[in-house]
């Protein structure tokens, strides 16, 4: 064999050896977002209560102009949630009003119960 014909096959195994190499960092990043995507939509949609039952009782304030921003952070500080910003997204998709006031809520309740309780009070309000 030539040295030309060496270089031309080089090349070739060189090229596929590269496209291997790209096709299998674009599986592996494909796979990592949508292992990234369902953790997140699972936070959002599939949250644990904190404790199990029956779980501590707590009295949360809302005060005027709370947010589900100020509400989510204030929660988990608290140890009412486990993360503030799966429920802050909850809370903006369920369109939850915070009318200001005292709620009792329970660690042993999910995100989503705990938002029904502010929008029980919201439709107490109306």
């Amino acid at each position: 064999m030539s040295r030309k014909e060496n270089d031309s096959i080089a090349d070739l195994i060189g090229r596929i050896a590269g496209r291997i190499i790209i096709a299998a960092l674009l599986v592996l990043a494909i796979f990592v977002t949508a292992r990234y995507a369902y953790r997140f939509g699972e936070s959002i949609f599939y949250q644990k209560p904190v404790d199990p039952a029956p779980g501590r009782d707590v009295t949360f304030t809302v005060e005027e102009g709370d947010t589900a921003e100020t509400v989510s952070r204030r929660l988990k500080e608290m140890g009412v949630i486990a993360e503030a910003f799966p429920y802050k997204i909850q809370s903006d998709l369920y369109k939850t009003e915070y009318v200001p006031g005292d709620y009792e809520i329970n660690t042993s309740m999910t995100p989503r119960q705990i938002i029904s309780v502010f929008g029980a009070a919201e439709k107490e309000g109306d």
